[in-house]
């Protein structure tokens, strides 16, 4: 009888182990779509840049129609000035300053051999983002800003220029 009740104890045990370990794994019992994102730089621009990954899927990369998505890639400072921009080239029928995909410098979004170098500097950042596209070797780099427990790019270098010039030529 003894043995029986140490042998449903340990079930019992091991089984609410498991579940606390799939809890934690997870985020919470809503499973992985609850699951909290690693909370550093080179974590959040993976996340950006692993969307444009040729053989991921259709490497769509990330949209910025929206409002919420500029607040949500780049700091306060910057999206202000990437949104205003917008409405106003919508307002007079022109173009925007920013006509490219930001995250790659160029329209074509497909990339291929991602590698990312993150230098954190308190609640700053600085990363070198490094990838083919159209069988070029490129380099991105990228300013970050921590606010609060999450990370915002306050500036993005090309070849060709920088995010933040963009808007100084206007």
């Amino acid at each position: 009888m003894r043995s029986e009740v140490r042998a449903r104890s340990a079930r019992t045990m091991a089984a609410a182990m498991l579940l606390a370990c799939g809890v934690a794994a997870f985020g919470g019992p809503g499973g992985a779509l609850a699951r909290t994102s690693d909370p550093s730089a080179k974590s959040f621009l993976q996340t950006i840049y692993e969307t444009y990954l040729v053989g991921t899927g259709e490497a769509k990369g990330i949209s910025l129609d929206d409002p919420a998505a500029v607040r949500h890639y780049f700091s306060p400072g910057l999206a202000v000035l990437m949104l205003e921009d917008g409405a106003e080239a919508t307002r007079r029928g022109a173009q925007p300053a920013l006509s490219e995909d930001p995250f790659v410098g160029r329209q074509e979004g497909q990339i291929a051999d991602l590698v990312i170098k993150v230098k954190n500097i308190g609640i700053k950042a600085v990363a070198t983002v490094n990838f083919t596209s159209q069988g070029k070797r490129q380099t991105v780099i990228l300013e970050l800003l921590k606010l609060g427990d999450d990370w915002r790019i306050s500036d993005i270098q090309w070849e060709s220029g920088s995010l933040r010039g963009l808007y100084r030529k206007r």
